[in-house]
């Protein structure tokens, strides 16, 4: 879990979990926690996010669930 506090050298992963709608409103605060520190790490659980998500700043890499994730801290 991570509490929110700087994560410098570290690896966040980000999930969706909800449906688009929510994804697409909570996404807009990756660039705000990618200031806090290291590697984010975004985990769609739609496809179609994908692409969409390709044009958000602060995802270093991103994955569709079921692919392999690398390892990560938090």
């Amino acid at each position: 879990m991570w509490d929110g506090s700087n994560f410098e050298g570290k690896t966040l992963l980000v999930h969706t979990e909800q449906g688009l709608g929510d994804s697409i409103q909570f996404i807009r605060y990756l660039p705000f926690v990618k200031k806090l520190g290291g590697r984010v790490i975004l985990q769609c659980n739609q496809a179609r996010l994908k692409l969409l998500f390709t044009t958000v700043s602060g995802i270093d890499e991103l994955f569709i669930r079921g692919e392999n994730l690398p390892n990560f801290d938090l």
